[in-house]
């Protein structure tokens, strides 16, 4: 590995890449198409059996033109492993009590406006979905024809 990725977070991914440029990479096939998953062989990339000269030859390009891929997904990606991703995922997702936001008018109190969850001092909402939900609902009463509670108010 040259000593650009040597160190880096970015070393596994590209030890990864050799081995399978080296021992063949891996397509997953189609299922929809009853295309099997396959071993696609790359003879190019493989070092086995060849004189030392040109074995050391092929494992160093290998491993330049899988630290290229890397570079060049990491332009405009993060390479992160699953298990860390995962736990920061985990590490930013708000915790606390979840409240409902009803509209006065929702009697049944079956459809809420927005879920908030309280995070110390701040409520947190998605506000793709907060906002996506509140513009299908009409602004003069969005429960119309939702029965109100009887509050004794209208004679009955």
């Amino acid at each position: 590995m040259s000593e650009a990725m040597t160190g880096t977070r970015s070393a596994p991914i590209v030890d990864l890449i050799v081995a399978a440029l080296s021992g063949g990479l891996v397509h997953a096939g189609d299922a929809k198409e009853n295309d099997p998953v396959k071993i696609l062989g790359l003879p190019a990339f493989r070092a086995a059996g060849r004189p030392p000269e040109e074995a050391k030859l092929i494992t160093t390009g290998t491993t330049m033109i899988a630290e290229a891929i890397v570079q060049l997904i990491e332009v405009d990606h993060e390479i992160v492993a699953r298990n860390e991703l995962a736990l920061l995922r985990e590490s930013h997702e708000p915790t606390g009590p979840v409240v409902a936001v009803h509209c006065r008018c929702d009697g049944t109190r079956t459809d809420p406006l927005a879920v908030l969850t309280i995070s110390g001092p701040v409520a947190l909402v998605d506000g793709k979905q907060l906002i996506g939900g509140l513009s299908r609902r009409e602004a003069a009463c969005p429960h119309a024809g939702v029965r109100k509670p009887n509050t004794g108010q209208d004679g009955s």
